[in-house]
């Protein structure tokens, strides 16, 4: 009988992958059953561990992604040009595309070879050392801060899909709500923290400071190494390791995704979630892009009271999205997106028709009770609908449909504004994006979906 990868026979393996979901399914099951339990009794040390990774990663996204690093490179390092925003737009997408691209084979991997957390650990590092690596970018180095951060960007995207993978693995579906919601709170505490220390750094002018400023980078790579240490150390991924070759296994992961999409109808309810959160996604990302910008051009508002909105999000969003995620997994996961979805429209056409800066600070509550409301939840949702066994792989693939929706969406917004020369009219389609994916995530099932092997198997069996 001819030997497969995994170090037995194909029948064996067949065996022995089906009897461990069918353990799994039993659990899943039992688990569902069972009475909530008080949220500190799930507080293990790995649950711990993986949500201080969100507290982490937020320092990154906070300060390189929205705050100093994308005005330091269109103001300096671009030395005010004209293209310095169609620099940056290229620097972000590509970064994000890449990964994008990537993250299905690389979530394939991870489940095949159940190599989860050393990728995880390797991208996490890039990443940081990416962060890092920016000190050494100033004005005219074009190329190099260009190639650093879509390096950066893409290793930081593949390691948040491996992280999220890591979610059905540690807590199971019926509590993961609320480890996502209290994953996506500390996030919210880990950006205001970063971002509090480290301001006296950035918040002066860059000339005559620039030893000062550029210190931002490698502090920011610190505080996220610290934090993401109990992650590494912590996080176990149970099952042998497959030992093969690395041209392999990349082989085997775009094997894999395409045999995914092959099946597409066996994962149509997974699928028809990652169709609906594309879109919500699409709303959600362009929104939070342009909303500085609305501020400051529609408004006339300062960039101290953007950051004030800020802060204002972040203070909301912190018990918002930990209560977001308890409530889900009271009530059903699907109940509670849903809802948050209404809330972006109701913040979509609010935003539209401000016409005072007091309106401008309620945007801001609204915003915060729905921006981690609907990334924690939509996390858990999906959490709780794909098969263990390719949790990485189908997680990538969410992956894929989100970073292509956040460079759709700004596109939209920025086509519509130009036609119009009206930033409100822009606005206002995306409650386009937001109802049309509360009709999509209206018809997704809450049930976990089946491994195609057992499907298949069952099939065979019965002819």
């Amino acid at each position: 009988m001819e030997k497969t990868a995994w170090g037995g026979s194909e029948q064996e393996c067949g065996v022995r992958d089906r009897r461990n979901f069918q353990v799994g399914r039993n659990s899943f099951k039992a688990k569902r059953d069972k009475p909530l339990v008080k949220l500190k009794q799930l507080l293990t040390k790995e649950v711990v561990s993986w949500a201080l990774f969100d507290f982490a990663n937020s320092a990154y996204s906070i300060l390189v992604i929205s705050l100093v690093f994308s005005v330091f490179f269109t103001k300096h390092i671009m030395e005010g040009s004209r293209y310095a925003d169609l620099m940056w737009g290229f620097a972000l997408s590509t970064g994000l595309l890449l990964g994008a691209l990537a993250a299905p084979a690389i979530g394939a991997i991870a489940d095949y070879a159940r190599k989860r957390k050393p990728l995880f650990v390797f991208f996490s590092l890039v990443a940081i050392a990416g962060t890092a690596s920016l000190y050494f970018t100033g004005p005219g180095t074009v190329a190099l801060a260009i190639i650093l951060f879509i390096i950066t960007n893409f290793a930081y995207e593949l390691a948040l899909v491996l992280y999220d993978s890591f979610l059905v693995l540690i807590v199971g579906s019926q509590y993961a709500g609320r480890i996502s919601g209290l994953g996506w709170g500390l996030g919210y505490l880990g950006g205001i923290t970063a971002a509090v220390l480290l301001a006296p750094l950035y918040r002066g002018d860059y000339p005559g400071r620039e030893s000062l400023f550029m210190l931002t980078f490698p502090l920011t790579a610190l505080f996220f190494l610290v934090f993401a240490m109990p992650a590494f150390l912590n996080l176990h991924e149970k099952g042998d390791k497959l030992r093969a070759r690395i041209p392999f296994l990349i082989g085997h992961g775009f094997h894999r995704a395409l045999h995914t999409l092959k099946h597409v109808k066996h994962y149509a309810n997974i699928f028809k979630f990652l169709i609906g959160y594309y879109l919500v996604t699409n709303g959600l990302f362009t929104l939070i892009s342009f909303t500085g910008i609305f501020a400051v051009r529609t408004l006339g508002l300062s960039l101290n009271d953007v950051l004030i909105l800020f802060l204002i999000i972040h203070a909301v969003g912190l018990p918002a999205t930990i209560y977001a995620g308890h409530l889900a997994d009271k009530i059903g996961h699907k109940k509670v997106l849903l809802a948050s979805i209404v809330g972006w429209v109701v913040a979509t056409v609010w935003m539209a028709y401000i016409t005072a800066p007091w309106m401008f600070y309620v945007l801001a509550v609204i915003g915060g009770l729905v921006l981690g409301t609907t990334q924690a939840v939509g996390r858990a949702f999906l959490s709780h609908l794909v098969p263990i066994e390719n949790s990485a792989e189908l997680f990538g693939f969410n992956g894929l449909a989100s970073k292509v929706a956040a460079t759709i969406g700004p596109l939209v917004f920025g086509a519509i504004s130009a036609v119009t020369a009206n930033q409100r009219m822009a606005v206002l389609s995306l409650v386009l994006f937001f109802v049309a994916s509360f009709l999509v995530l209206l018809t997704v099932k809450e049930r976990r979906t089946l491994p195609i092997r057992e499907v298949l198997h069952d099939e065979a069996a019965a002819q």
